[in-house]
């Protein structure tokens, strides 16, 4: 009998109401009397069972005044619970598996322990999905290049080929932090050619070799800065705030979403002001177009004219 197991017996033998001997637990779970303090103990630290020992008759139970207490049926959070999803797409595709040799045993350990909770581990890929919208392709190759320079501390030489302008250029980079950004990935390192911290888009880095060079690291606090400081996912060091009014039925929306760690809101009338940082704007006029008329710029000028300017655009691809 594992501890899981242990640990629902007594749940339900202090249930019944009465007041347990320890030898009678150590009894049935043929367990030492010390092993089964520690899952009492287990019990208390991480569930909160309200249990207590009568040391006067030797024995333990529920404490009646706590009120009713029940273990939890299932123990995933829900990040839990996306993580060990995600991982059954991983392992259910050979293609995509470049860790499935090492992620498959983990992942039947965690199915056994879905079973003995009760819970049917083929039922998570037959109840949830995970869709991957506007996921980019990523090779194989790069991503695993990505990976063993940035842990070990490796320079790195790329081609990378930017959307912005259409343009590619071989870049020395040192890599600094890998970044999952709304289902794609995105490599933050220095930059020797622009001599500073940039942004890549993993799905444009074509690598071209690991020199074997030391990457110089940086200040994580710089790297908090260049990352999460601002709106988006090419962030850096925020030096502006946008004032966004939305209106019904959008504002609802809004109003239980998280733009961004420093956001404020407020709700003015019906509509609601949202206020976040932002550096460039360029996400974040795609994300105000995203809300058609349910939203307007309040300010600042400069990020008002450039969605203006964008539905003017955009107007124009059409014959009214």
């Amino acid at each position: 009998m594992n501890q899981l197991e242990r640990i629902y017996r007594i749940d339900a033998l202090l249930q019944t109401g009465k007041c347990i001997p320890l030898s009678r637990m150590e009894e049935e779970m043929e367990k030492s009397r010390s092993s089964i303090k520690r899952d009492i103990q287990y019990m208390r630290d991480y569930f909160d069972a309200p249990i207590i020992y009568n040391k006067q008759n030797h024995c333990y139970r529920y404490d009646a005044d706590a009120g009713s207490f029940e273990l939890p049926g299932f123990w995933l959070s829900q990040t839990e619970l996306y993580a060990l999803r995600l991982l059954q797409e991983v392992t259910d595709t050979e293609e995509k598996a470049a860790m499935a040799p090492f992620l498959v045993p983990v992942r039947e350990k965690l199915d056994k322990a879905l079973a003995k909770l009760g819970h049917d581990p083929g039922l998570i890929a037959r109840c949830i999905q995970v869709m991957p919208v506007y996921q980019r392709q990523l090779e194989r190759p790069v991503f695993s290049a990505v990976c063993k320079a940035l842990l070990q501390a490796q320079v790195l030489d790329i081609r990378y080929h930017g959307r912005g302008e259409d343009k590619i250029e071989n870049r020395r980079i040192h890599p600094q932090k890998l970044i999952q950004y709304q289902i794609n990935w995105y490599l933050v390192a220095h930059c020797e050619l622009r001599k500073e911290l940039r942004t890549f888009s993993m799905d444009r880095i074509s690598v071209m070799a690991l020199p074997g060079l030391p990457a110089e690291l940086i200040d994580p606090k710089k790297i908090k800065e260049h990352t999460e400081s601002g709106f988006g996912i090419f962030a850096g060091k925020a030096e502006n705030t946008a004032f966004l009014r939305f209106y019904q039925p959008n504002a609802r929306w809004v109003k239980d979403e998280k733009w961004h760690k420093n956001q404020m809101t407020r709700w003015d009338g019906d509509t609601l002001i949202l206020s976040l940082p932002y550096n460039s704007s360029t996400e974040l006029v795609r994300e105000i177009l995203r809300h058609g008329p349910g939203v307007k710029v309040e300010s600042p000028e400069s990020l008002k004219k450039e969605v203006v300017e964008a539905l003017q655009k955009s107007l124009g691809n059409y014959e009214v």
